[in-house]
């Protein structure tokens, strides 16, 4: 799993949570669902 983590550039735990996933749920459960983090402002936002 080292050899994935580091082609992909992520840790072991990743691939290892990642595998885990698979297994207990099949590909449909590895479909992205966007990106991490909080939602980006808009200008019309800041402005209040």
């Amino acid at each position: 799993m080292s050899a994935i983590a580091a082609h992909l550039r992520v840790s072991e735990r990743s691939v290892e949570r990642w595998r885990r996933a698979w297994r207990d749920a099949g590909t449909a459960t590895l479909a992205s669902k966007g990106p991490m983090g909080r939602p980006k402002l808009t200008v019309a936002a800041m402005r209040g």
